[in-house]
């Protein structure tokens, strides 16, 4: 009995000597994205946790009333006082000095530019496309396969060789939010369009100009608006699109995938416009994919596409 008291009063003292709280969270980057690798440090000792690939930690802390320190390259710190057990969400703000010197860098000593190939099997046309990461962008790991940039652009062609093409173009402005609207936790990128489908073989042309923003959030939905003139044939419509799309992420330790899928409709008083897409990095390298659908009135568009992400060392 006094042995079972002895060990009693022993645990008792150890738990009282070295009291400990148990914190989790998620970590956010500015644009509302899981941040992998961000190191979460005991302030003063050497007890520390890393991220893992959606964000997410959690750490013991060795002291009752202690503080958090959340480091990453290119990130303002952040340090966050441990009372009581507790769940945090932390969102990282970019240090801009720092990103502003080493983007300044990279721009004068490389260029990189994303070159993709794809094929719409419904209509038998191969395609060229060319990106600086329009939309590549929240794929790669980290954001660090794609610059950042103000600009965004994108480029693309296909053809069956014979009479049938089509030819676009966009320009999305990269921007940063103010403070107020990083509060409201979502990130807008507005962009601008052009697309003409020549397809005499099929007796079938559009051609579409339009303005469209992605409004990504710090929840797995975003959400996508466009306003557009569309000449489709014999009608010419004003008229708008709604849609949302869903971020998804898989990791392992030899493998991961991240991406993220979507669908919008459309709506131009004579006809519909119906979409549906999937995008994703594949595993840790500079590829990536894409499959999409579109149904416009009664025309189908399926294609299936990749791309690579090409760097170089400027002269």
């Amino acid at each position: 009995m006094k042995h079972f008291l002895l060990i009693a009063i022993s645990i008792l003292l150890v738990f009282d000597i070295f009291p400990q709280r148990n914190v989790s969270g998620v970590v956010f980057d500015d644009f509302g994205e899981p941040m992998i690798g961000i190191q979460i440090i005991e302030v003063g000792t050497r007890n520390g946790a890393i991220s893992n690939f959606d964000g997410e930690f959690n750490i013991t802390t060795s002291k009752d009333i202690t503080s958090l320190r959340f480091d990453f390259l290119g990130m303002l710190s952040q340090t966050v006082e441990i009372t009581q057990d507790t769940i945090l969400n932390i969102a990282l703000e970019q240090d801009t000095v720092l990103l502003n010197s080493i983007l300044l860098e990279q721009n004068t000593r490389w260029r990189s530019i994303n070159v993709g190939i794809d094929y719409d099997f419904a209509n038998s046309l191969f395609g060229l496309s060319f990106n600086n990461g329009y939309h590549q962008r929240g794929l790669a790991w980290c954001g660090c396969m794609i610059p950042r940039r103000h600009f965004l652009y994108k480029v693309n062609a296909q053809t069956n060789f014979e009479s049938d093409y089509s030819f676009g173009a966009s320009l999305m402005w990269n921007r940063s939010n103010s403070r107020f609207l990083n509060r409201l936790l979502w990130h807008t990128t507005p962009s601008i369009g052009f697309q003409q489908y020549n397809l005499p073989s099929q007796d079938f042309f559009l051609r579409d100009i339009s303005l469209s923003s992605f409004v990504y959030t710090r929840l797995p939905i975003d959400f996508t608006l466009k306003v557009s003139n569309q000449t489709l044939n014999d009608f010419n419509n004003w008229g708008g699109a709604v849609g949302l799309q869903r971020r998804f992420r898989y990791s392992s330790f030899y493998f991961g995938l991240i991406g993220h899928y979507g669908a919008s409709v459309g709506y131009y008083f004579d006809y519909l416009t119906y979409s549906a897409f999937l995008r994703g990095q594949i595993g840790w390298s500079s590829f990536s994919y894409q499959l999409t659908y579109d149904r416009i009135n009664n025309h189908n568009f399926f294609n299936i596409g990749l791309t690579y992400w090409l760097s170089w060392r400027r002269r």
